[in-house]
Parts: structure tokens; C-alpha cells; sequence
């Protein structure tokens, strides 16, 4: 998250990648430990993943209609 701050100008499916390895690594490393952390930090990565994907097609959207202007 820190890369996609740092750098706003990083194309659409960067920020994806930025967005879902970590949560598919999370996942996989999950299976080494016990249950309870595994399904925190899996489920605390997808909800983190389903924000971050929510607030970008709000503000697409907003953008698009002209309710939020960039610039």
C-alpha cells in the first residue's frame, strides 16, 4: 500500500497486483499456523482487497459523472 501512495501514477493492474499477491501469500502462509490466525489474516486481506477495490470504482465513478474533479 505504501508503493500505491508513493507512486499515484502506477497503471491499473500494478495496483492489482499490488492489491491481491499479498493476499493469496497470506493465505497460502496461513496454512502453517494455527486456525484462529490463519482465519483472521486471511479474511482481514480479502476485506482489505474488497475496500480498496470498492473506493476505486466509487471514485471512477464520481470522477466520471464530474462530482469530484482531479487537478
Amino acid at each position: 500500500m505504501l508503493v500505491m501512495a508513493a507512486n499515484p501514477d502506477l497503471p491499473e493492474q500494478m495496483r492489482l497486483i499490488l492489491i491481491v499477491v499479498p493476499s493469496i501469500l497470506a493465505a497460502i502462509a496461513a496454512l502453517k499456523f494455527c486456525s484462529a490466525l490463519a482465519v483472521y489474516w486471511t479474511v482481514s486481506n480479502a476485506y482489505s482487497a474488497i475496500q480498496t477495490g470498492v473506493l476505486h470504482y466509487t471514485i471512477a465513478r464520481r470522477i466520471k459523472s464530474g462530482a469530484v474533479s482531479i487537478g
